[in-house]
């Protein structure tokens, strides 16, 4: 007879545990153990250069994103390759990547769906659909 039960934790717990260790990381610690850097995630003034040339300095060998820092990262061989899709002062680049045989310049290729591009497609004409008719454009762009 089997006296202990086996526990079989729900999806929320486990979401609950992994938010809490995750919120425990601190960037300087993963950078420092980090081959591979992705960053994914939107542009925010908190997130404004967070990858500068202090934290790029933390990696082993290669990850992302004060450009210029990013660029003699790559220029020195400090990082072995980068692949962009976004850049600051769009679409002025900075000169040197578009030289450097290890930068990859996808710009804006992220959101290259069908489903994305349709999508702003409409959000397109819900914005002129408003504007016409006397109301703000509900997505407007500045």
């Amino acid at each position: 007879m089997n006296q202990f039960k086996t526990f079989k934790p729900s999806s929320s717990h486990i979401r609950g545990l992994f938010t809490s260790w995750i919120a425990s990381i601190k960037a300087e610690d993963l950078l420092r153990v980090s081959r591979f850097l992705a960053i994914h995630t939107p542009m925010t003034p908190n997130l404004m250069k967070h990858l500068n040339a202090e934290r790029i300095g933390l990696l082993p060998e290669g990850a992302v994103v004060d450009e210029k820092a990013l660029f003699e990262a790559l220029n020195s061989g400090r990082l072995a390759a980068v692949g962009l899709d976004v850049l600051d002062g769009e679409p002025n680049l900075h000169k040197g990547f578009r030289e450097l045989d290890n930068a990859f310049l996808l710009l804006h290729q992220g959101s290259g769906t069908v489903e994305t591009r349709t999508a702003m497609g409409f959000m397109a004409l819900d914005n002129l659909d408003a504007f016409f008719s006397g109301h703000e454009p509900p997505n407007r762009v500045v």
